[in-house]
């Protein structure tokens, strides 16, 4: 059996990763999705290429949290 600190290591891994990827899921959703939702809707003054770069940006930051979280597990025990 697992060292009872083992586990708790692993666990503590599986939390941050698990929050590091539910910032990037919000990440897509609110700095990605939502900007083009609000531009479709024409309740917006901004252009689509400031829309898209923003967009874009928000998409990158997603990306690299998704795979900090991909390589904090690998520190599992």
């Amino acid at each position: 059996m697992a060292d009872k600190n083992d586990v708790i290591y692993n666990e503590r891994v599986k939390l941050t990763a698990n929050f590091l990827n539910g910032l990037a899921v919000a990440m897509v959703a609110v700095g990605a999705f939502a900007p083009f939702v609000s531009y479709a809707s024409r309740n917006s003054n901004v252009s689509l290429k400031t829309v898209a770069l923003f967009a874009i940006g928000c998409l990158l930051i997603a990306i690299s949290l998704h795979l900090r979280a991909v390589f904090h597990l690998r520190k599992l025990k």
